[in-house]
């Protein structure tokens, strides 16, 4: 489809590579499900970069669970792994 093949494009371009995040919201079919995880920059194996929001109160958990990943990468090892700077 258009839109994997242009996720695929974004996730692997050589010079500006995307990260994509993609949630789920409401119901949906395995269909959608599927490109939605295929859409997605998860880890081989994972659908780290994939979340399942089936209401309103699911969404806002998936942005804060979206939120704490990015923020742990802008930590140093030492606050990773302490809790301090």
């Amino acid at each position: 489809t258009y839109v994997l093949n242009e996720a695929t494009l974004a996730k692997t371009d050589a010079t500006y590579p995307i990260e994509i995040f993609s949630i789920r919201f409401g119901d949906s079919d395995s269909t959608d499900k599927s490109l939605m995880k295929q859409i997605a920059s998860s880890k081989a194996g994972t659908d780290d970069h994939y979340f399942d929001a089936p209401n309103e109160a699911g969404i806002q958990e998936m942005f804060k669970k979206i939120g704490q990943q990015l923020g742990q990468r802008l930590m140093t090892k030492k606050e990773a792994t302490t809790g301090t700077p």
